[in-house]
């Protein structure tokens, strides 16, 4: 897509590709970060394959100036931002942190992850002739500020990404939509377990987070303590039942969308949270888009006049799904980008659709809708 606006408008485009930042006050989720905490903690490092995985590491200052750098014009460029073909152990990193912190890091090595890459690094070329870049903080230097930042902040860092008081999400559901969520809440370190009835949906949750505990049944996650919010994503039919269980538990609860296949169910779901005080969020994914939030800001500011119709129209099939029709399986989406655009709710709305056969198999659903 940015290369469709520099060729068709000029608009100059460059696109920097970070590989793998570190320094102080680093997202907690990641390596190197986690590495200190859990070596100063004395909290075991849950390592897999042996460690001789190799990265690139790139320190923040570098890629800060590497990033302002790319405002130069260049017309249309993909530019590495990275340490330059000079990948580095995780064991080497590691040992490093383990001389810097003054303490032994306790390893649980693991088997290795399948979706795990032996060793990335970033070919420089292009920073270094078209923007005059090249990395200055060797990579002894950045772990010595590292943790220099983190035994300056430790004490109120716990407070806030404590391994043992970070809330803890069981998923139930494992399938088209819920290996999406169950590979996201596994990087953030926050997935416990996972539920799933089917073999396929088990397997792979176990090879997406390996050392996460994996069952068939609901009630083990609704028992344990220990799971603070469950993220549901079933068969819309089963969301009602589910999270009313869950809440009821003292579960805060995430369900994908369409909420409820009725207005009852809905109410029911609603009235459940007010009365527990529970979390209760659909997943209605498209509110956060970049293009969604821009044309939020495009029609507060005015700049596309006033709105008085908006149209929805789905161009192709989806997922076929046997639990509900097109209607279900859409219009969740379309009508809540319609809402969060206009910041408001509708004054009218028309929905019409077409059912050119009895049963979807087989045959062609689909709907349009305006609200304005």
């Amino acid at each position: 897509m940015a290369y469709s606006y520099y060729k068709l408008y000029g608009i100059d485009v460059s696109v920097v590709r970070y590989f793998t930042v570190f320094g102080p006050a680093g997202r907690p989720d990641m390596s190197i970060f986690r590495f200190i905490k859990w070596i100063d903690e004395e909290v075991p490092i849950k390592l897999f394959g042996d460690g001789s995985q190799s990265r690139d590491f790139t320190y923040i200052d570098d890629i800060a100036k590497g990033t302002i750098a790319s405002y130069k014009e260049v017309g249309y460029e993909i530019i590495n931002l990275g340490g330059g073909r000079n990948p580095v152990s995780l064991n080497t990193v590691i040992s490093k942190l383990e001389e810097l912190i003054g303490k032994k890091a306790k390893i649980e090595h693991k088997a290795f992850h399948i979706a795990d890459i032996k060793e990335t690094w970033a070919d420089i070329k292009k920073a270094k002739q078209l923007l005059g870049w090249e990395p200055k903080t060797t990579l002894d230097q950045g772990l010595e500020n590292s943790v220099k930042w983190y035994m300056d902040n430790r004490d109120w860092l716990k407070d806030v990404t404590s391994l043992s008081n970070q809330p803890k999400i069981a998923l139930v559901g494992c399938g088209y939509w819920g290996k999406n969520l169950c590979r996201n809440f596994h990087e953030l370190g926050a997935l416990a377990q996972v539920v799933d009835a089917t073999e396929n949906g088990q397997s792979t949750a176990r090879s997406i987070a390996p050392e996460v505990a994996v069952t068939s049944k609901f009630e083990e996650v609704l028992s344990n303590p220990e799971i603070k919010g469950i993220a549901l994503a079933t068969p819309a039919e089963t969301h009602c039942d589910l999270a009313v269980q869950a809440m009821e538990k003292g579960k805060d609860v995430f369900v994908e969308k369409p909420m409820a296949l009725s207005i009852d169910d809905a109410e029911k779901m609603q009235a459940v949270a007010f009365q527990t005080n529970k979390v209760l969020m659909v997943g209605h994914l498209l509110e956060y888009h970049p293009a969604v939030l821009k044309l939020r800001e495009l029609i507060d500011s005015e700049e596309l006049g006033k709105i008085n119709y908006i149209y929805s129209n789905r161009l192709n099939f989806g997922k076929v799904r046997t639990e509900e029709n097109a209607l279900w399986s859409f219009a969740p989406h379309d009508v809540a980008v319609i809402l969060t655009v206009n910041g408001a709710i509708a004054y009218s709305s028309i929905g019409y659709w077409w059912f050119l056969s009895y049963l979807w198999f087989g045959g062609y659903h689909s709907f349009k809708s305006s609200i304005f």
